[in-house]
């Protein structure tokens, strides 16, 4: 392995290689060492920059061995970058600090580094107020380093010799100890922990910097250690940086607008934006940039107040997430909003209406209503736009007054030229932090050119707007926006790009999206940079692996197993007690003290089980053991009390003593019962590490989220005479041979692996955003179909304003959810495998309802270990899993269509360019050569690989049903459209809850009937169109077939008809200006329009026709003629429009495919002759 980490390295090649290890393998000693190779060729010049989820985990030790141990080659190489809060806190007591420095701000901090430490020391337990000092200390360090910064600024004149101040002067070294990040660019390793990469770099000598949007990434090394559990640490900086820059949005428009005015701004800023026409498309021009919001602020009329009507006001607040389409969330379950002038009041009117209000409504007063939807879009478009413009004209400007400095001088970051931008328009700090909150994604996919936009999740991120109504702004209803643009997985695809990621974990390649990263979504996005551990290393792992393991074949190493199972129901704590105690009264003594602590069963059979494992560790030769749960034990908390637990552990040993067993004579409640928590837990994993080593046998209590990925509890061997060697020692050093793993593990039911929504508890807005980030990452992997997503929607935020909740959540139902599960107890049982030294007993417990969420068919994908392996076993004896796979095959093809919706709808909304024209000339030809495509022209075909659905079977028809213009679609590959009708499955119409069940396949678009018509199947073989619908893996999805197919079907066979019977030659409409407001032109100002359609759409012909000219009047026509390809002309009478600006044709060719002359009659000879 470390072979293949060293050839990654010198390759260069960018992108993510995944690195799968087991636990046990070495994966630490085979990366530090890989890195130590590195550098001792002098041409390697790359940073590397190693990355894991806590400081805890960062490998310093194992690194300077790697150096073998020389400290000056070391601290020459390697820099560890930590927080200034944990920096300042560990040094400022003993640093000597000059007494000039010494000033207020300094005595301020020192005071509080001091209470901090010693409430830390002293293992104080009020939260609150350990909490209230950080929130200070971290306040007065900021303080602190802006005066020390400042200090610095007023003595040297550039970063340079700033940075020899600190290095020579000895009245500024100690900024160097105190804040050793000041030298970043002098390392060529930087280890830090993810949250600190998500974060600035405040190095002082310069001006601090995002480390995700800096130089220093540039073409570097990045490992990730736990690869998959950064994830979430990822996540909640994304959640925490959302839920702090929160901005009222209509607020924000009008502020960037007004500051949209050149008399504000100075001849630096004019001169910038005025030489950026040859750099940016036109649209992103300051002029244009200024018409866009004009066009907005008078459309929707945004100069006036936006206010809900007040019978609608609802103080329990009313919401709208958009990802990508919109969800309601309004008070008393109404479902649509509507916005309308109200000229009285001088103002626009804010309704949140059932369905039958809002189509009432609409109908009534159609002209007057303001798509709320629509301004939300609208200005979504401009902030990008703006941004986009933003980034280049700040670019300018810093190039303008970097231009005008003294060669010595500090230059002009682009940061702080942004920043003095905004500063005009005098946003807040939240304003300016929204328009900047996705410049990351300017840089992202740009090396491989997609033809489709990618508008997932992943990419586009979501937009939460709460409707809040106060006193405060009485006159207003404020739209509070939480955006959230970027993802763990857009991040990783970003730095994919620009540097070489290796990820390393035990459990890597787990494949789910809410324990792990996307794989498939990276997989997408890399293309050929994705790499998951190739077979062969596994392969070789593997066997390697296999040789050590060899002592539990041999039955050397014996593991005992077993389910410990939770029967809620009929439960009674004097039986359970009664089943493990052997003194009948120790054991009514057990229940009772159990019983008068707590009231619910969950909790007292919780109590029990912890007995039972504490039992089992007193009983036989055990020397550690570790619980795993879900809470800590805390003092004066019933769910889970301390001094509680104490008393019961107490009975336990008085149990086994009377039982006649020598095991328990030195077990005492202080020395052999150990709690980790996570305040002290550096400090107390020591002690507990030398009280194992020194011999004492240890209960340890902790938490899953304490015991995080990544961390070790093996010790030194006591007595390695009496213990097992797995394989023998080579003389190396090598550490496994002289520590030993924990004997025994009590895995306890994993329960937080999504929000609890059944419960009294409102979910803060932090977990609101965790909840909903999983809902969107499940609807992205096709777990949740988009009903399902909109109903757990409704009930995050349900559970977060308290409105009747109460309402189980099902996405732990979903496999990525349980999968898991299945990546914790990886984790988890991994501390019994890091070492080679073994006691001949091992023993593993795990609850019945964790067990039943483990997926023993992935975990045979894997590498196990035995104590693992030993767990599936148990998994298999428990029954068959759940696996529904037609479902998953439904949701996936329906996530399909819906990515296929919005990429559509996006394309037709926007202003035609060259590029939108070639990718819609594209989709047309694409579809008509291949309504259905087999799995290898998928694989080579974009458009088909992200627009095509699948059965897992060849077909060439389906059913399908959708709602709102295809945003939300089910589908049906079976061959009964009753059977889906009647299924509950199939969407209703909107306005009259009529059920509609559409069909895909060859004859519901009229190929077959277009094929009769003479000369048609000739045409379309020499063009390379299909002329049927082949049997295959793929189908068009319900969208591209409906929207795309059939409209580009009847524009090929209308354009052959019109030539062959008439002899006109119609034009393709090449203006963007033009383009598909026809389809094409037959002469100047005289157009076509074919409709492949069944002519029902002459039902609501008045709003057609309304659109139609709408349309001719924005391009300066004359004349079009609306042509349907396929009818039944018996009974039609041709008739002349007063107006003859709009001619509607029913047919050109009858059912049986031959032209209808008095149809093709209708067309005037003026027009084409």
């Amino acid at each position: 392995m470390k072979e293949y980490i060293i050839t990654t390295m010198f390759c260069g090649e960018h992108g993510l290689h995944l690195c799968e290890l087991p636990t046990g393998y070495g994966k630490t000693y085979n990366v530090v060492h890989a890195m130590k190779e590195y550098l001792a060729d002098p041409d390697n010049h790359r940073k590397i920059i190693y990355l894991t989820t806590l400081n805890k985990n960062l490998p310093e030790k194992e690194l300077l061995s790697a150096f073998d141990n020389d400290e000056a080659a070391y601290r020459r190489n390697v820099l560890r970058i930590r927080s200034n809060f944990d920096e300042v806190t560990e040094k400022l007591e003993n640093l000597a600090v000059p007494e000039e420095f010494q000033t207020d701000r300094y005595d301020q901090l020192y005071d509080l580094v001091q209470r901090y430490n010693r409430a830390m020391a002293s293992k104080a337990t009020d939260q609150e107020y350990i909490q209230d000092i950080k929130n200070r200390l971290n306040d007065a360090e900021r303080a602190f380093r802006a005066e020390i910064t400042k200090k610095l600024k007023h003595n040297f004149y550039n970063k340079q010799a700033r940075l020899k101040a600190i290095r020579t002067d000895n009245n500024w070294k100690w900024i160097g100890q105190l804040y050793p990040a000041v030298f970043t660019d002098d390392h060529q390793i930087l280890l830090m922990s993810i949250s600190k990469f998500m974060k600035r770099n405040s190095c002082l000598v310069e001006p601090s910097y995002e480390f995700l949007k800096s130089d220093l990434i540039e073409d570097a090394i990045i490992f990730i250690d736990e690869f998959d559990a950064t994830k979430a640490t990822i996540e909640e900086a994304i959640t925490e940086g959302a839920l702090s820059i929160q901005e009222e949005y209509l607020s924000l428009f009008r502020q960037i607008l007004r500051g949209l005015n050149p008399k504000y701004l100075s001849r630096a800023m004019r001169d910038a934006y005025q030489n950026l026409d040859a750099e940016v498309p036109a649209q992103f021009t300051f002029e244009k940039i200024l018409e866009e919001a004009q066009e907005i602020e008078e459309k929707y009329a945004v100069y006036l107040s936006y206010k809900t009507a007040e019978e609608s006001v609802d103080r329990k607040q009313n919401f709208l997430l958009k990802d990508a389409t919109y969800h309601t969330l309004f008070h008393n379950n109404k479902g649509y909003i509507r916005a309308a002038r109200n000229d009285d009041e001088n103002r626009i009117d804010i309704f949140f209406e059932t369905r039958e209000e809002f189509y009432a409504h609409v109908k009534k007063n159609k002209e007057e209503n303001i798509v709320v939807y629509a301004l939300l879009r609208e200005i979504n478009r401009f902030l990008i736009h703006f941004r986009t413009f933003l980034f280049v004209w700040a670019r300018h400007y810093m190039q303008e007054i970097n231009a005008r400095r003294n060669p010595e001088d500090d230059e002009l970051t682009l940061e702080n030229a942004i920043s003095t931008i905004l500063d005009k328009f005098e946003l807040s700090r939240a304003g300016q932090q929204l328009v900047l909150s996705e410049m990351l994604s300017s840089s992202v996919n740009r090396k491989q050119k997609e033809l489709l936009p990618d508008n997932s999740f992943y990419q586009q991120g979501m937009e939460i707007f709460e409707f809040e109504d106060q006193d405060s702004h009485h006159d207003s209803t404020n739209l509070r926006l939480v955006a959230v643009y970027d993802t763990p997985e857009k991040i990783l695809t970003y730095l994919s790009e620009k540097t070489s990621v290796i990820g390393i974990s035990a459990t890597a390649e787990i494949p789910s999206v809410v324990g792990n990263y996307d794989l498939g979504y990276l997989k997408e996005k890399l293309g050929d940079h994705f790499h998951l551990t190739s077979k062969d290393t596994k392969t070789k792992i593997a066997a390697q692996l296999k040789k050590g393991w060899k002592a539990y074949d041999d039955g050397l190493v014996r593991i005992h197993a077993e389910m410990v199972k939770n029967e809620e129901v009929n439960f009674d704590a004097l039986s359970v007690c009664s089943e493990i105690f052997h003194n009948e009264e120790l054991a009514m003594i057990c229940a009772r003290l159990i019983q008068n602590t707590v009231e619910k069963d969950y909790y007292a059979l919780r109590y029990c089980n912890i007995v039972r494992a504490m039992h089992q560790f007193c009983s036989v030769k055990i020397q550690s053991m570790l619980y795993l749960g879900m809470a800590l034990p805390k003092r004066n908390n019933p769910e889970l009390d301390e001094e509680l637990l104490k008393k019961l552990f107490s009975l336990v040993t008085q149990d086994i003593q009377a039982s006649n067993s020598a095991e328990c004579d030195v077990l005492s409640t202080e020395k052999s019962l150990c709690i980790l928590r996570n305040s002290n837990f550096d400090k107390d994993k020591a002690a507990l590490l030398d009280r194992l080593g020194a011999g004492d046998k240890v209960f340890i209590m902790s938490s899953y989220q304490t015991l995080g990925a990544g961390q070790n509890l093996q010790y030194k061997a006591p007595d390695k005479d009496k213990l097992i060697e797995l394989v023998p020692y080579l003389e190396n050093g090598d550490k496994r041979h002289f520590y030993k793993d924990i004997d025994a593990i009590y895995l306890g039911d994993v329960t937080n692996l999504t929000a609890n929504t059944y419960s009294e508890k409102k979910l803060t807005e932090k977990e609101l955003l965790g909840m909903l980030f999983q809902i969107e990452e499940l609807k992205q992997n096709a777990e949740l179909s988009y009903a399902e997503a909109d109903n757990m929607i409704k009930l995050a935020f349900r559970a977060h304003t308290g409105r009747g909740h109460m309402e189980r959540n099902v996405l732990y139902q979903t496999e990525s959810v349980r999968l898991q599960a299945t990546r914790q107890v990886m984790q988890a049982v991994g501390r019994m495998c890091r070492t080679y030294l073994k006691a001949p007993d091992l023993y593993i417990y795990i609850e019945e309802q964790l067990l039943e969420k483990l997926s023993a068919g992935e975990l045979k994908k894997h590498i196990l270990p035995p104590e693992m392996e030993a767990i599936v076993k148990l998994r298999e004896a428990l029954g068959t899993e759940y696996s529904n796979e037609e479902v998953k095959v439904l949701k996936r093809a329906e996530k399909v269509s819906s990515f296929g919706m919005w990429n559509i709808r996006q394309t037709l909304s926007r202003n035609w360019t060259e590029d939108s024209i070639a990718l819609w000339m594209n989709l047309r030809q694409t579809t008509l050569a291949n309504p259905t495509a087999d799995s290898e022209l998928r694989e080579s075909e974009e458009l088909i690989r992200k627009l095509y659905v699948t059965s897992g079977q060849p077909q060439n028809r389906y059913f399908y049903s959708q709602y709102s213009d295809f945003s939300d679609v089910t589908i049906d590959f079976g061959s009964d459209a009753i059977a889906f009708r009647n299924s509950g499955r199939a969407k209703q119409k909107a306005d009259s809850g009529e059920v509609l069940v559409y069909e895909m396949s060859e004859a519901e678009s009229g190929l077959p009937v277009i094929m009769q018509y003479p000369g048609m199947k000739e045409f379309f073989i020499h063009s390379g169109y299909a002329t049927e619908f082949q049997k295959n893996d793929f189908m068009m999805s319900p969208v591209v077939f409906h929207n795309i197919y059939k409209g580009a079907l009847g524009e090929v066979a209308g354009k052959y008809i019109l030539r062959r019977e008439l002899g006109i030659d119609l034009s393709e409409i090449t203006d963007p200006d033009k383009f598909e407001f026809f389809d094409y032109v037959m002469t100047p100002d005289v157009y076509v329009d074919f409709k492949n359609w069944k002519f029902s759409y002459l039902a609501d012909r008045d709003t057609v026709k309304k659109e139609i000219l709408r349309k001719l009047d924005a391009i300066g026509g004359k004349r079009v003629y609306i042509i349907n390809i396929i009818g039944d002309p018996t009974g039609y009478v041709p008739t002349t429009p007063i107006d003859a600006r709009i001619i509607e044709i029913p047919c050109l060719i009858d059912q049986q495919g031959h032209p209808v002359s008095k149809c093709l009659g209708m067309i005037r000879e003026e027009d084409f002759r």
